[in-house]
């Protein structure tokens, strides 16, 4: 399967001792379901990276399942959640009960509901994307304003996350200063990323696509955007299956309606 992880420039060096790292024994990337391009980019609005600086697709049938809603809440809640961890091999058993490929299997009946957990030292990066980069090369001689637009909404969005930082210093116990001040603008970078037709750029640029995917568009999304970002804060606030689906729901017919 190809998957989709967004990364610090330093990842392979950064190491996070995790929970989890230590129940599977090794350093587990996060990544989402990228082997087409709708289900890349919905997936792409619904992973929560630290410093998202740059893109990796790569190709692996070893990976581990987590329940994306379950992960979420376990992030925002105390309570004690059913995050159970599922390893590649528990559900090609499922998928041969029904005569199909993992692959079809969870692209045809699951493909926005699971977070994919793979060991780091077994990555082989097949595409990377600077996203920064990209963003800022994006920008024609004559789109000054633009960039002038994207540097005035970084810094207001740096500012405003480090108020909240300030009133808020439990949420951010372990997090300096500037890798805080790292990741916020990185993130900056990414919503310009996901906001325009940059994303469905690289990814028919890099990967074959299917015959329906030739239609999808990222042009509605920006007339959306508040729809969009209320339907993403709405999940994040009360992930659940339902909330999940009707985020996806709603990004797809964007995409994929002219």
């Amino acid at each position: 399967m190809r998957f989709l992880t967004f990364q610090p420039y330093d990842w392979r060096e950064t190491t996070v001792d995790k929970a989890i790292n230590r129940y599977l024994g090794f350093d587990a990337v996060y990544c989402v379901n990228a082997d087409y391009m709708d289900v890349a980019f919905i997936n792409a609005f619904l992973i929560t990276p630290s410093i998202p600086e740059i893109a990796i697709y790569f190709e692996t049938e070893d990976f581990y399942m987590i329940d994306k809603a379950e992960q979420e809440k376990s992030v925002i809640f105390t309570d004690k959640c059913d995050l159970g961890v599922a390893s590649a091999e528990s559900y090609k058993e499922i998928a041969g009960e029904w005569n199909i490929s993992l692959k079809k299997y969870i692209n045809t009946y699951y493909p926005y509901k699971f977070e994919y957990l793979v060991d780091k030292r077994n990555i082989r990066e097949k595409v990377i994307i600077d996203i920064c980069d990209r963003v800022s090369k994006s920008f024609g001689d004559s789109d000054q304003s633009k960039r002038n637009d994207l540097n005035d909404s970084i810094m207001d969005f740096q500012m405003n996350s480090w108020e909240f930082k300030k009133n808020n210093p439990e949420k951010f116990k372990n997090i300096n200063d500037c890798v805080f001040l790292r990741g916020v603008t990185a993130h900056k970078y990414l919503n310009s990323y996901r906001y325009n037709e940059l994303f469905f750029e690289d990814y028919k640029k890099h990967f074959k696509i299917r015959k329906k995917d030739t239609g999808i568009s990222g042009k509605r999304i920006i007339d959306n955007k508040e729809a969009v970002y209320e339907l993403q804060c709405n999940y994040y606030n009360n992930p659940s299956d339902h909330t999940l689906n009707r985020f996806c729901s709603f990004l797809n017919d964007i995409i994929t309606k002219t």
